[in-house]
């Protein structure tokens, strides 16, 4: 079948001389670990998640010498951690203060 005057009939040499042989995954790929399930419930993930951002958000605050030359950086680094302080604040996290001391 041609479609938009291109000629589907590749085979697989065609494919593998094209893009390289298909990619198999083992378990050298995933560190020599088998694959197991995540035990971590996803309220928990998500809770560690935003404290990842929150401590990446500090950080990059603090590396910023003048606010005013990169004040769109700065605001943007800012609203994202009062957006990460209210949802915790809405969830009863108190843990936020302990990353800003």
């Amino acid at each position: 079948m041609k479609s938009n005057g291109l000629n589907h009939n590749s085979t697989k040499e065609d494919d593998d001389d094209m893009f390289g042989a298909p990619r198999s995954y083992t378990a050298s790929f995933c560190g020599n670990r088998p694959n197991r399930p995540t035990m971590i419930s996803a309220k928990y993930r998500q809770k560690e998640e935003r404290r990842k951002v929150l401590k990446i958000s500090i950080n990059k605050l603090k590396k910023i010498e003048d606010p005013e030359s990169s004040l769109r950086r700065s605001v943007l680094i800012n609203n994202t951690m009062r957006k990460l302080q209210r949802e915790s604040r809405v969830r009863g996290v108190t843990s936020v203060r302990l990353l800003l001391a």
